[in-house]
C-alpha cells in the first residue's frame, strides 16, 4: 500500500466513528512509514480523538519535525496541545504557523481555536477557507474535532456548501 494510501485508510476510518480500528490503523502507517509527515499528522488528529493526549502530542511532533517549514505539518500539534490542556504550548505553535511566509491551513488550525475555545475564531477560519477554495475544508468539515459545532448556523452553511 503507497503511504499516502495508508495515511488515509486511517483517515477515513475516524471519519466513519471507527476510531479504535483508525488508531490502529494511523499506528500502522506510521510504523510502515517513518519517514512520511502525513501519516504522523493523520495519526495525532485521530489520537487526540481518541483522548490519547500523549500519543497525539509525539505524533504531531514527529510531523512537525520531519517538515518544519510546512505549516500543514504544525496542526496536529497545535491541536493535540489545545485538546490536552497545554494552551500557553498550543498558543506557541499557532503563532508559529500564522506567522509563515507560506499559506496557513486555515481549515486544519480551526480544531486548535476550538479547543482553546475560541468558538468564533475556529468558524472564522472555516468561513476564510471556504472563502479560499482549501482543499482542506471537506476533511475540516468531517472532522470530529469539531463536532461541537455541528448545528451552529454558520457551520452548517459550510456542511451544505462543501459536502
Amino acid at each position: 500500500m503507497p503511504p499516502e494510501a495508508a495515511a488515509m485508510l486511517s483517515l477515513y476510518l475516524m471519519f466513519d466513528g471507527r476510531l479504535d480500528e483508525a488508531l490502529e490503523e494511523g499506528r500502522r502507517a506510521v510504523e510502515l512509514f517513518p519517514h512520511f509527515d502525513t501519516a504522523h499528522l493523520r495519526r495525532s488528529y485521530i489520537a487526540s480523538v481518541h483522548g490519547a493526549h500523549d500519543e497525539a502530542i509525539a505524533a504531531g511532533r514527529a510531523a512537525a519535525d520531519l517538515s518544519p517549514g510546512l505549516p500543514l505539518m504544525h496542526t496536529g500539534l497545535a491541536a493535540a496541545m489545545a485538546r490536552a490542556g497545554q494552551r500557553d504550548e498550543a498558543l506557541e505553535v499557532i503563532q508559529r504557523i500564522e506567522s509563515s511566509t507560506l499559506p496557513v491551513p486555515r481549515a486544519l488550525l480551526a480544531p486548535a481555536w476550538l479547543a482553546l475555545g475560541a468558538r468564533e475564531r475556529a468558524l472564522e477560519l472555516l468561513q476564510a477557507a471556504a472563502s479560499d477554495q482549501s482543499p482542506y475544508l471537506h476533511y475540516a468539515l468531517a472532522d470530529p474535532r469539531l463536532i461541537e459545532l455541528r448545528g451552529d448556523a454558520a457551520f452548517e452553511r459550510l456542511r451544505v456548501i462543501r459536502l
